[in-house]
């Protein structure tokens, strides 16, 4: 049982190594692993004193030379030497001694990996050195540059002072100009200011006066109207009464018209003629003697009269109707002249108030237009105010944005200067201030334009142009 253990156990270290020379192909096998094998006869004693001895032989196959030399003398030592009694202890040996080489080929691996690692390193140590010294050289190369070009800056900043000093002092004149300029343009404004004041309560005072017009315009529009109502009801009524009294007149005159005196008494004698009456008394005879002689003559006469008498009964009726229609023509004519008279004041009425309402509306309309051309030139002025004082604030803007981009060209220029003097560490004269010459050479005024021209492009950013300034 002891034998199997070790000899399970051998086996295993085996396994192990071969995984390990799996992982790691830069390591040399020590053995086939698929030639372990664990099936021995049992019960030869010669089989299993050999089992060792071969495993040892496939590890030394598979060593170093200094390794193999000392597996050599322990394999010839385990094979000459007591087989059956140092078997046990040979092969405790032999595993301490694999376990060792194992941890040793362990070592290797992870110191070689280490070997690697520092390889890598030192490959990227490398590269940086070399980036670095291509960037140490780029900035020699731009600090030369800059070198260069501060001696340039430097030229040019010297041959420039001139023209800043006449910037400056021509600066120092037109801050000067716009602070008299902004005392007389605060002056006209106080003065427009108070104007258009006195204006607007002008203004107010003519609204007051149309206000109070307006109110008594509409108050006598209000008493025409009501005249006018007025009018319209007598004018309603007495064509009421005119057609009720022509209703009469009609109803008369169709009474009257089938009357005719001439006619009428014709007809009233055919019919007594045609009547029983006077044929009856044609028929009886005249005795004077006779008691109803009298009686019957008188009613003769009667009835002779009696055509006579309906026709002045007639004619009186007709005359009583005739003053009747005359009459009723008379009121018809006096209301005819009423309602022209009602007409006519109607009319002149209506045409004094459409004569007061075109007043009215004229008056309003040209205090309104006068309202309107006061309100205007108000106007204008305050307009004209705005836009002179717009100018004076953006030509002092554009005077003191000219101050700040000289002095931050003054202040760049200083900047550089340093920086220059500072990379090169080598002493440079600084420029001595400009102090006025007596004698000075006079500046062209183009060629002074010509530089502030220059300057501006040079600090002005895209999209925010700036007029130079002119004079």
């Amino acid at each position: 049982m002891r034998r199997m253990h070790i000899r399970s156990q051998s086996s295993e270290r085996e396994a192990q190594l071969c995984e390990l020379t799996v992982r790691d192909p830069g390591t040399v096998p020590l053995l086939p692993c698929a030639s372990v094998s664990s099936s021995t006869p049992q019960g030869s004693m010669t089989g299993d004193s050999m089992q060792p001895v071969l495993r040892i032989v496939r590890i030394v196959l598979g060593t170093e030379q200094g390794q193999f030399l000392i597996i050599l003398g322990l394999v010839l030592f385990m094979v000459y030497g007591n087989v059956h009694v140092s078997t046990e202890s040979n092969l405790q040996a032999t595993e301490r001694r694999a376990e060792s080489l194992y941890n040793q080929v362990v070592e290797l691996t992870a110191s070689q990996a280490n070997l690697s690692k520092d390889l890598n390193l030192t490959s990227r140590a490398k590269e940086t050195t070399s980036q670095m010294l291509l960037g140490a050289r780029r900035d020699l190369d731009r600090i030369n540059a800059s070198f260069r070009q501060c001696q340039a800056d430097l030229m040019t900043y010297v041959s420039n002072q001139p023209y800043m000093a006449a910037i400056i002092l021509s600066e120092k004149q037109c801050q000067e100009q716009l602070k008299e300029t902004n005392k007389s343009c605060n002056a006209l404004f106080f003065m427009l200011n108070h104007k258009a004041k006195t204006l607007e309560v002008e203004l107010a005072k003519e609204k007051e006066v149309c206000t109070k017009d307006k109110q008594g315009l509409m108050m006598s529009k209000g008493v025409v109207e009501e005249k006018l109502a007025e009018c319209g009801k007598i004018q309603k009524q007495q064509q009421q009464e005119r057609q009720l009294a022509e209703d009469r007149l009609q109803k008369v005159q169709a009474l009257c018209l089938p009357l005719d005196k001439d006619k009428f008494e014709m007809e009233l004698r055919n019919l007594w003629r045609d009547s029983i009456i006077p044929r009856t008394l044609d028929s009886m005879g005249y005795n004077l003697y006779h008691p109803l002689g009298s009686e019957i003559a008188s009613a003769r006469r009667s009835c002779d009269q009696m055509p006579a008498l309906m026709s002045t009964k007639v004619e009186e009726l007709a005359r009583s109707l005739r003053a009747g229609i005359e009459r009723v023509a008379r009121e018809n004519l006096d209301i005819q002249r009423q309602k022209l008279e009602v007409e006519e004041a109607l009319r002149a009425s209506q045409e004094a108030k459409e004569k007061v309402q075109k007043e009215a509306q004229a008056r309003e309309a040209k205090l309104q237009a006068e309202c309107a051309r006061q309100t205007q030139l108000a106007l204008e002025e305050k307009v004209a105010l705005r836009k002179e004082r717009d100018n004076m604030a953006k030509l002092l803007e554009e005077k003191r944005q000219e101050a700040e981009q000289l002095k931050m060209q003054l202040a760049v220029s200083s900047s550089t200067l340093d920086t220059c003097i500072k990379a090169k560490s080598q002493p440079m004269p600084m420029p001595r201030p400009v102090a006025p010459v007596p004698n000075r050479q006079p500046i062209d005024p183009a060629v002074l334009e010509e530089f502030k021209r220059r300057i501006l492009e040079s600090q002005r950013p895209v999209g925010n142009a700036v007029a130079p300034p002119s004079g």
